[in-house]
């Protein structure tokens, strides 16, 4: 999350604080659980979900930030993966609210919950805040992306410039101005190598 949009409150940026943040929240959550002192075990918790807060407020904001960001592009690449973004965002939230929930309900807090459905309640909220959740960031960086969240890159539909340009000539929206040509006003023909262009090899 922290790799999609930088954070800032008054010139200091929020994303490091956020995963210090969450570090907390997780010694936290331990000392919580094997705490035997009733007192500190809910202090310890309470604390805890201070820093969960924060890193929400965090999330939430970045996912907004980078879902503008792709909105303002308004390709078909860009739409997708602002699609992806709100789907992120509603597993992300929910799956982990959910083990706060597990945690005051089950044995380590009223005991309310049965052990074993419990157990089985963290299992599904563990696969959904991290299987599904990194299957889905992987698929969209690795599957339509180029391995980051690159706005340039959705502009040109996941194309390099130079075939994003070629390809509105063919569609008529484009101009001969924008790829280069040669004097008979045909477009330059570039090798490519790895798949980057040779800019010097022309017809």
């Amino acid at each position: 999350v922290s790799a999609m949009a930088l954070i800032k409150w008054k010139s200091i940026p929020l994303n490091s604080m956020m995963i210090a943040a969450s570090l907390i929240r997780v010694v936290m959550g331990i000392t919580a659980t094997i705490t035997p002192n009733d007192k500190l075990k809910w202090m310890f918790f309470f604390f805890g979900l201070t820093m969960l807060a924060f890193e929400y407020f965090c999330v939430f904001t970045i996912f907004s930030i980078t879902m503008t960001d792709f909105g303002e592009i308004d390709t078909p690449l860009a739409r997708f993966v602002g699609g992806r973004l709100k789907t992120m965002r509603v597993v992300f939230h929910t799956a982990w609210t959910t083990f706060p929930i597990l945690w005051v309900l089950s044995s380590t807090g009223l005991c309310v919950l049965d052990e074993n459905i419990s157990s089985v309640c963290y299992m599904l909220a563990d696969a959904a805040c991290k299987n599904m959740y990194g299957l889905i960031l992987w698929n969209t960086t690795w599957g339509h992306l180029n391995g980051k969240w690159d706005r340039e890159y959705a502009k040109t539909n996941g194309k390099p410039p130079e075939e994003e340009e070629m390809t509105k000539l063919e569609d008529g929206t484009g101009t001969f101005a924008k790829t280069g040509s040669d004097a008979s006003g045909k477009p330059d023909s570039k090798l490519k190598v790895f798949g980057r262009p040779m800019s010097s090899i022309r017809r």
